[in-house]
């Protein structure tokens, strides 16, 4: 099998020996098959496109895992990510748990020597279809969903170095709500201990969560933030159902709970 190895600044030499070498008879080759979900995420600027890769196995872990996440090699137009846990380094390839199916913020850097629109599309590979792909932008303050062959465009400037500004969020319960204004749309989901409501709150908006008897459990006055959240860590295991009443009306969407 083939790699890459990165070398410090000043490294002249590198030493392969016969102590470094360990027998694996059953180490996966290339023409293996391994029905890992994927997600390619692409980004194209006129004539120039990089993606980066997303993997989800159960042995994996949300910090570096050697011999599985791989960096990038720059170019003039790349697009990576960085681990959940960061290192510093920027990735062409990451792998996650499976459990980071639903609950993960990924970070995504573009850097890009031209100006223009980019366009961010996906791939899913062994994707559960009841996964949705959310991307982030911060900068124009936007969520769209990137399932189903559709796109979000952005406008990049000459010489832009992208970390922090776009996110990537998978989720099982993942909804964007709202009117059909980008701008104006909340995203709601949820990990083992929260619920998360994302998007700017621009006038008075309202959480009620109540079980699913219909028994009132909680009210929360949403604060004018880009991200609220709800927790969950004091209830019992089960189906919650969520209504949020905000400036241009209602929502409601079933939550569920696993303490």
């Amino acid at each position: 099998q083939g790699f890459f190895a990165k070398a410090k600044t000043g490294v002249t030499q590198l030493q392969f020996t016969t102590a470094m070498q360990k027998h694996q008879p059953a180490a996966s080759f290339k023409s293996g098959t391994v029905s890992r979900p994927e997600i390619k995420l692409i980004a194209k600027l006129g004539d120039h496109q990089s993606y980066t890769r997303i993997k989800f196995d159960g042995d994996m872990q949300t910090k570096l895992d050697i011999g599985y996440d791989a960096g990038i090699f720059k170019t003039d137009f790349d697009l990576y990510t960085q681990l959940v846990e960061n290192n510093g380094v920027d990735f062409g390839i990451q792998y996650l748990p499976i459990s980071s199916l639903n609950k993960t913020e990924i970070s995504l850097g573009l850097d890009s020597k031209y100006s223009g629109m980019v366009e961010f599309s996906s791939e899913l590979i062994n994707f559960p279809s009841e996964y949705q792909l959310i991307l982030e932008d911060r900068l124009t303050n936007t969520f769209t969903r990137l399932n189903d062959g559709l796109v979000y465009t952005a406008q990049l400037n000459d010489d832009t170095q992208g970390k922090g500004r776009f996110f990537l969020y998978i989720s099982n319960t993942a909804t964007s709500i709202g009117n059909d204004n980008l701008n104006e749309r909340y995203f709601v989901y949820n990990d083992v201990t929260k619920i998360y409501i994302k998007g700017e709150v621009r006038g008075k908006a309202v959480a009620t969560l109540y079980d699913i008897m219909g028994r009132k459990i909680l009210v929360k006055h949403l604060e004018q933030a880009q991200l609220n959240t709800i927790s969950t860590s004091d209830l019992n295991s089960g189906i919650y159902v969520l209504n949020i009443d905000y400036s241009r009306g209602s929502f409601t969407q079933k939550i569920p709970v696993n303490n």
